[in-house]
């Protein structure tokens, strides 16, 4: 194949010029490039019809501005327009653009016109560039639509259509490929999609379509990929859909179990059911008769309840199993630790008890594990060091017990880390900060009985949001928090921890410029707070410092604080008039 571009030799074609290359190039790109104007490039209408050349593709991105958008523009208003040997224009972002290799052909003249047409894109803020369109409205009485009958793939999505689905489509036969997600379609999810027989790909996502799924989509044998995603879809998840590899349908209002049917679905790779109404418990077959399932989420608004049966483990490609914010119960099955393709493992919010089993931490690839809310007991074995790719690990508010393991900082791609409100005791891990080069957020509040002191290396880790609240620490806190110098969060309140008499380290979190929360509550400090409180972020919104034993005035500077929501100092020994 061969390119034109914007610097092309110019040849004679009668008393006009035309780039040389254009008569014999299968492609016109323009992208990124500096046209001032069509009048930099000399075509007309009597200069180069289109149906005179071998091109196959315009290639014309919206930021070129004016230049060869305008002319391409231009081209295609003309009345006595000719696509010829052009099959592929894609629209993108207001421009006229192409993708090499598809066989597009729009007609951007006044009327559609009976051509080869395969694939259509528009992605444009503004859809007023196709007749049949007004104001992002499909225009119900057009019926040209329909005379595209050899497209294959149309994509409408992230645009402002709204109302309802028009019917002409049904006369598209051919379509393989329907992107129409990110609008403001209504109305009912048409039943009418049951005659586009050789669908494969449907996407209506982020619209807002209602009443219930069609039961012809059982019809479309060919469907291999759903996107419901947040609508407002009613009734129970369909018996049958197709030879389905991708069902999602986040975010509607769907009710019921899930269909037996669906555990013999045997194609099916990516199951998302997160944020409907649906009960019951998981199918006991759901391993066997989805062998090749990579994801499952069933998260958040749901009620399924019962057990997570054993048989769960032989999902052997199972990447993402997302259960959390439901009401299962029981122990997590030791033979979960047999699916070694997990990377994302989501339990949180239910009602699960018993320990966590090691066989999680022999699961290699893990990168998430959150099992925070549940009744989990027990010790956090010494085997969490495997998870070397952790990022997320959350197991907050449950009643575990014991030292938090060394091995924790073995963990060294770890950039979150919860494990407030359990029962953990001795001191936090000397080395923990200086080998976790990207922790973000260490949420360690109410652990009842962690004891010592804040650890030096805690200074390595300078993007780190910092909970430590409601624990038995001690010593002096350090001014080494100082370099942390993305430190948004700091709660260190309800401990033992002491200062000097200037609390020098208020001077040193100055150098926090992004602090926007600081809680010192019930410590002793016992000294008086210097002018540079009033040099601490000027994004701080929350500081509370109440019964810590401050004494003197509190200074003028303070008000220097411009976005401060919070000044709370209660229960000290403070004198003198309050800054005005």
């Amino acid at each position: 194949m061969s390119f034109c571009g914007g610097g092309a030799e110019m040849k004679s074609r009668g008393s006009r010029f035309v780039p040389c290359t254009v008569l014999e190039c299968s492609a016109i790109v323009s992208s990124s490039n500096g046209f001032g104007g069509k009048d930099g490039v000399p075509f007309t209408n009597r200069d180069i019809g289109v149906e005179n050349l071998p091109v196959e593709v315009l290639y014309s991105f919206s930021w070129v501005g004016t230049g060869w958008e305008s002319l391409l523009l231009d081209l295609f208003l003309l009345d006595d327009f000719n696509f010829g040997n052009v099959t592929v224009v894609q629209l993108l972002f207001g421009g006229f653009a192409v993708v090499v290799g598809c066989e597009v052909l729009v007609d951007k003249a006044r009327r559609w016109v009976q051509a080869p047409i395969s694939h259509l894109w528009f992605s444009a803020p503004t859809s007023d560039v196709l007749e049949s369109f007004q104001h992002g409205s499909y225009r119900q009485d057009s019926r040209e639509f329909g005379n595209l009958t050899f497209l294959v793939s149309l994509d409408l999505g992230s645009n402002n259509f709204n109302g309802n689905l028009p019917q002409e489509m049904t006369r598209l036969r051919r379509l393989k490929f329907l992107d129409l997600s990110f609008n403001s379609f209504s109305g009912k999810v048409p039943s009418w999609f049951g005659f586009l027989h050789q669908l494969q790909v449907l996407n209506l996502g982020n619209n807002s379509c209602t009443s219930s799924i069609p039961s012809s989509f059982s019809n479309i044998s060919t469907l291999e990929n759903l996107n419901l995603n947040f609508n407002s879809i009613e009734g129970q998840i369909p018996k049958v859909i197709g030879n389905i590899r991708v069902l999602k349908l986040r975010g509607n209002n769907l009710i019921e179990s899930i269909p037996l049917s669906l555990s013999n679905a045997s194609r099916i790779e990516f199951i998302a059911f997160t944020g409907n109404s649906l009960s019951g418990s998981l199918p006991n077959d759901l391993s066997s008769g989805l062998p090749i399932l990579k994801g499952l989420y069933l998260i958040t608004i749901n009620e399924f309840d019962g057990p997570i049966h054993s048989e769960i483990g032989r999902l052997s490609n199972l990447q993402k199993l997302a259960v959390g914010t439901n009401h299962f119960t029981g122990i997590i099955p030791q033979e979960i630790g047999n699916l070694a393709n997990l990377m994302e493992l989501w339990m949180e919010g239910n009602q699960i008890t018993g320990s966590v089993p090691i066989s999680i931490f022999n699961i290699s690839l893990l990168q998430t594990l959150t099992l925070e809310q549940n009744n989990l007991s027990g010790f956090l074995p010494r085997e969490i060091g495997n998870l070397n790719k952790m990022q997320l690990l959350q197991i907050s508010v449950n009643k575990l017990i014991g030292e938090i393991p060394k091995e924790i900082s073995n963990l060294i791609e770890l950039e979150v880390l919860n494990l407030g409100f359990n029962s953990f005791s001795g001191s936090l891990p000397p080395n923990m900060c200086s080998v976790l080069p990207n922790i973000e957020q260490l949420f360690l509040g109410i652990l009842t009985n962690l004891v010592g002191t804040i650890p030096h290396s805690i200074s390595n880790c300078s993007k780190l949001k910092l909970e430590l609240s409601g624990n038995k620490l001690t010593g002096l806190i350090p001014n080494s928090l100082g370099y942390l110098t993305h430190l948004q969060f700091l709660n260190l309140g309800e401990n033992n921890f002491t200062s000097d008499s200037s609390l020098s380290f208020l001077t040193s979190l100055t150098n926090c410029r992004n602090l926007t929360d600081l809680y010192l509550p019930f410590n002793p400090l016992n000294g008086m707070l210097p002018d540079s409180t009033g040099n601490l972020s000027i994004s701080l919104r929350n500081f509370y410092a109440g019964n810590c034993k401050i004494k003197g005035r509190i200074p003028n500077e303070v008000g220097n604080l411009s976005s401060l929501l919070d000044l709370d100092l209660p229960g000290n020994n403070l004198v003198g008039s309050i800054p005005t």
